[in-house]
Formats: structure tokens, C-alpha cells, sequence
């Protein structure tokens, strides 16, 4: 699977091994990605309350795989 290309703007992290295990996540479960980010250094992504652990893995391998340099916030229960 070809994943698409990001922007030189975005902030990426080179990390070949987190790279490959986000990768094969998704080959894994036989899902892809569609779509792209824009190409901006800095963007705002709202997400909202998940109903398994199973979205944090997801979300994850979707960082990793696509080598994304991110920050997060979130409430003290987590």
C-alpha cells in the first residue's frame, strides 16, 4: 500500500521502525489510507470521545506510519 505524501511543510520525525510497525498495523487489519493533510506547519485536529482502546491503536499507527511530529492535550483522567 502506498500511503499518501505528506507536504514539506508538515513536521514529520524520521523513525524508520515506528514507521514500519504503523504500517503494517493497518496492512494487518487490510485497511488504508485515504486522503492527505494539508500542507501547513501547524494545524488544530479536534478529536472526540472514542468507544474502544482499540482507537488509540489506530490513531497511533497512523502517527507512526506517516512519521508525524505531534502534540496533544488532554483532560487529568486520562
Amino acid at each position: 500500500m502506498n500511503w499518501p505524501l505528506l507536504g514539506n511543510a508538515v513536521p514529520q520525525r524520521k523513525h524508520p521502525i515506528r514507521t514500519l510497525i504503523g504500517r503494517m498495523v493497518f496492512k494487518l487489519i487490510g485497511w488504508k489510507l485515504e486522503g492527505n493533510l494539508p500542507n501547513r506547519s501547524k494545524l488544530v485536529l479536534v478529536a472526540l470521545p472514542h468507544s474502544s482502546n482499540f482507537d488509540f491503536v489506530l490513531a497511533l499507527s497512523v502517527i507512526w506510519g506517516w512519521g508525524l511530529k505531534l502534540n496533544y492535550m488532554g483532560k487529568h483522567t486520562l
